[in-house]
């Protein structure tokens, strides 16, 4: 994150594009970009009242991030700030209300308790939470606080891990939201995930650097998961290709 906020200008550029994007902004190094940017912009809005017509459009974006990286009560939240620049709205309010009633219904665990710590940005925490974890899902719980944290390594053994896992992989817009861009660019990444694609479940979602407007859509109906596999099994030889060049 960086040191100083951005200027008035800057942050309205900010918002202006994250929110004309929409949630196909959330790519490989998501985190990054929400943490060194969307935020801050929204912390130099507040300091100027001629800012507040981004405010609300902006936490609501937040809110919806929040919410596909698993984190409902972090979704609330955001929903939360951005009713208070249109208290009388009712559909926010129900969007809020429906994110209340996610976190009351999710899974109590580990896990859960992870993806709300990622999502304020308490990576270590969250870590701490998964690190003794072996099921698939625990495995790549710590490989995205692990990516959280910044550390390649670690993110790059965790991913080495899951390859020697056993069972159904399924791939969330998390596991690319926290993922290091060393780690999206290291070849040891894409051997990992080509010896997963086999046992990859029907709606993993891939994401690539130009965002998730084609790869991620809630409401469309997910491929034949031999039909995605052989495509993840194809993407993934590219990036390996790729990446051994670089």
């Amino acid at each position: 994150m960086p040191s100083r906020l951005p200027t008035l200008d800057a942050a309205r550029g900010i918002l202006a594009d994250a929110i004309d994007d929409d949630t196909a902004g959330v790519h490989p190094r998501g985190e990054v970009w929400l943490r060194g940017e969307v935020l801050p912009a929204l912390r130099t809005i507040t300091k100027h009242p001629n800012g507040f017509d981004l405010l609300l459009p902006g936490w609501t974006l937040v809110g919806e991030i929040c919410e596909l990286v698993d984190a409902p009560r972090a979704a609330a939240r955001a929903y939360g700030r951005a009713l208070a620049f249109m208290p009388g709205s009712g559909e926010l309010r129900e969007v809020r209300d429906a994110a209340h009633e996610a976190a009351r219904d999710a899974v109590p665990g580990p896990i859960t308790d992870a993806a709300e710590l990622l999502a304020v940005g308490r990576a270590t925490a969250a870590l701490a939470k998964v690190a003794r974890l072996r099921t698939v899902e625990g495995v790549l719980a710590r490989a995205r606080a692990q990516g959280a944290r910044g550390d390649v390594e670690a993110t790059l053994r965790a991913w080495e891990s899951l390859a020697r896992t056993t069972g159904p992989v399924r791939l969330e817009l998390a596991d690319w939201f926290y993922l290091p861009g060393a780690v999206f660019d290291a070849p040891r990444f894409w051997r990992a995930l080509a010896r997963v694609v086999p046992r990859l479940a029907r709606g993993s979602v891939f994401s690539h650097a130009d965002g998730v407007r084609d790869a991620f859509d809630p409401h469309r109906e997910p491929p034949p998961v031999r039909v995605a596999r052989a495509t993840w099994r194809r993407v993934a030889d590219v990036h390996r290709r790729r990446t051994e060049r670089a």
